[in-house]
């Protein structure tokens, strides 16, 4: 008898511990898991579809400008390389991603080369949000951009 009890014991602890398993890996971004889908997300062809200018002196707005874009568009590459296209022209790009922070090089290594440090607003399967904060050299005056997209491959 007290062999089956003891069995019977045995039985039910092995089979009352289950292990549970993933195999998801653990974020490497401290837990923000959509902002670590982003260079995957990222990596597409996006259309501008709006670009909203802000001028800024000494604290008051100066100056509001928004416009509907549509003959504009990005293409980033999962390896941090692209281009910007419009009617006219390319300009190849490199960009640098982490988590939600983004700096923009346009024309890498060209004399007008302009680098554009800003945060992904919003990143899904369909929309783009990006947002410059401008500083200009003498601090008193800056302007900020709002940037959207949507997805077109």
């Amino acid at each position: 008898m007290k062999k089956i009890l003891l069995a019977t014991l045995l039985a039910a602890s092995l089979f009352a511990c289950k292990k549970i398993t993933t195999n998801d890996p653990a974020p490497a971004n401290g837990g923000n898991d959509d902002a670590a889908k982003y260079p995957l997300m990222l990596a597409s062809k996006w259309q501008q579809t709006a670009d909203t200018t802000r001028l800024i002196d000494s604290n008051t707005v100066v100056n509001t400008n928004g416009k509907l874009v549509t003959d504009v568009y990005y293409q980033f590459n999962i390896n941090g390389t692209g281009e910007q296209i419009n009617a006219n022209s390319k300009t190849d790009l490199t960009y640098i991603l982490n988590e939600k922070n983004i700096i923009i090089t346009l024309a890498p290594g060209q004399s007008q080369q302009m680098i554009r440090p800003g945060t992904i607003r919003l990143l899904n399967a369909n929309t783009l949000c990006l947002f410059f904060d401008d500083i200009n050299a003498n601090g008193a005056s800056k302007s900020t951009q709002v940037m959207w997209f949507k997805k077109v491959n």
